[in-house]
């Protein structure tokens, strides 16, 4: 029973290391789309800009 139990724990903490593993990505991969969105609203309003 025991070795069951350490098993299961062994489990868990591996799950929770790769659960983290998922927050920090995705945080990255959001913080990359706001820097892409904000790119990409500067070039627009230069290109508008060059239009005129």
């Amino acid at each position: 029973m025991s070795k069951l139990a350490e098993g299961i724990q062994g489990l868990v903490q591996h799950v929770r290391s790769e659960q983290k593993m998922m927050r920090e990505w995705a945080e990255g991969q959001s913080m990359q789309q706001r820097r892409i969105e904000r790119f990409l609203k500067t070039l627009t309003a230069e290109v508008e800009r060059e239009k005129e």
